[in-house]
């Protein structure tokens, strides 16, 4: 693996970079999950049927599926840092494309690329988090980065109802 992530096994970097990989989880997570609560919205503003709704859901999903192996590769082959920063780059730019997409023509695209951005993240930032936190770190730092994906369900809570938060 190349050792561009070397340089940040110490100190501060190391929270900036589990920061960042937990922030980018829970946006991809968050993503999926906000495109499907927005469908019923999404097709009356942009006068989607049902088939289109359906793409505007699985477009993101599939291509998240096929290039979480490809971003492994990708990862393996030019870094973790270099691919993470490309595919969250991607997928913020394409968020803000879909989010002014005028049809669902371009929202469908749009969304397929998200996906594939997303499936880069991935692969990268668990990259980042077992490179920067090597040994008896990497077991706390990797429950941070997956509870982030939980979102506030992850913050401890002083009822006893909330005390399931850590389980995700």
């Amino acid at each position: 693996m190349p050792t561009e992530t070397a340089k940040i096994t110490r100190g501060a970097g190391r929270s900036t970079a589990l920061t960042a990989v937990a922030v980018a989880w829970f946006l991809v997570l968050l993503d999926d999950t906000a495109a499907a609560i927005a469908l019923p919205t999404l097709g009356r503003d942009l006068g989607l049927g049902l088939t289109a709704l359906e793409w505007v859901v699985n477009s993101y999903t599939l291509l998240y599926a096929v290039f979480t192996l490809a971003g492994g590769m990708l990862t393996d082959r030019f870094g973790a840092r270099p691919v993470f920063c490309a595919g969250l780059a991607l997928f913020t730019a394409f968020s803000l494309v879909s989010s002014l997409s005028p049809n669902g023509d371009v929202l469908i695209g749009a969304r397929a690329v998200q996906g594939a951005a997303a499936g880069l993240i991935g692969p990268a930032g668990l990259a980042l988090i077992v490179t920067c936190f090597p040994g008896p770190r990497l077991s706390p730092a990797g429950g941070a980065a997956s509870r982030s994906a939980c979102g506030p369900a992850s913050v401890p809570a002083p009822w006893p109802a909330a005390r399931w938060s850590g389980r995700c």
